[in-house]
């Protein structure tokens, strides 16, 4: 079905029986069902009542999947970007919420997962298995409302982290249940530890994006991923402070902020979206990049007010 819908479907599987199973899980199973049978909303709109196995469920939920696309254009008024990477034995989860359109959003939690692939479980294979989540209450309100949710999860000896894929949702937690949007988290940074090689340069990633300091509350996170100084992976080798400069499109430095870390390959600036004069800048785009990054170091950011 992934083949047949693209970025419209994202799959996750709660399983609540087996090796597979978990405690966050079995709340998400007496959440929407009875036992091993599940009802599935689709936008808390309709449901489906059934479906025990991968191929019953493409079967009874394609016509739903369709009709809500039919319904809604496939347009949802909240925008969800994040990233996920590994540090040694954690991988770590972010993810900005933002509500761009007038909406009623009651009663939300904003939900990050870990999830492998490839999982053999009573003779088939299944994908999307969750294998870690977190979820916390999300306040979004007015249109430019935003929230910046980052959680760790230990990496278990189990998973095979060549299968993980990790996303992230908003959903209502009222009755019925409504999703209001899901969105993948592409591997961001990736440390000396479980996640793969070192890369020779530093990438830096921001968030929120597009920022606004009035909604953000002055905050900016970067994301740096990989070291070429032959530090233990992201950038440990940079101290507790980093060096971040905003440009405008034609490569004029606008400020200099300080970044102070917050986290292995994570680290925080304030910034009130004024120039190094103390004047606004204006809505627009502009570029972003840290001083002790060598090759490619910059991030495109939007500033909107």
């Amino acid at each position: 079905m992934e083949e047949e819908f693209g970025d419209q479907l994202i799959v996750a599987e709660h399983h609540i029986s087996g090796e597979y199973r978990n405690a966050w899980a079995d709340a998400r199973g007496d959440f929407y069902g009875v036992g091993p049978i599940p009802i599935v909303w689709f936008d808390g709109v309709y449901y489906e009542w059934g479906a025990q196995s991968c191929l019953a469920a493409a079967d009874a939920y394609r016509g739903w999947i369709n009709q809500r696309l039919d319904d809604t254009g496939g347009v949802s008024p909240v925008s969800i970007e994040g990233v996920h990477w590994y540090y040694e034995n954690q991988i770590w989860l972010t993810a900005t919420f933002r509500l761009e359109d007038p909406a009623d959003i009651v009663d939300a939690q904003g939900f990050l997962l870990v999830m492998e692939n490839d999982l053999w479980f009573e003779w088939e294979t299944y994908d999307h298995g969750t294998r870690a989540a977190y979820e916390v209450p999300v306040d979004l309100t007015e249109p430019g409302d935003q929230a910046y949710v980052t959680y760790t999860f230990d990496v278990d000896p189990e998973w095979d982290l060549s299968e993980i894929e990790c996303i992230a949702f908003l959903q209502t937690m009222g009755c019925p249940p409504e999703v209001y949007q899901s969105a993948r988290l592409p591997l961001g940074a990736t440390g000396s530890g479980v996640g793969g090689p070192d890369r020779t340069h530093h990438l830096l990633s921001a968030w929120p994006n597009p920022f606004s300091a009035k909604f953000s509350g002055g905050r900016l996170a970067f994301n740096l991923s990989a070291v070429s100084d032959g530090a233990n992976g992201l950038g440990n080798g940079l101290g507790n402070e980093l060096g971040i400069e905003l440009l405008d499109t034609g490569g004029r430095t606008l400020r200099s902020l300080r970044a102070r870390r917050a986290a292995p390959g994570l680290w925080t600036a304030d910034w009130d979206g004024r120039d190094s004069a103390g004047r606004q800048l204006p809505a627009g785009s502009y570029w972003i990049r840290s001083r002790e990054a060598r090759g490619a170091g910059g991030v495109h950011l939007i500033l909107v007010h």
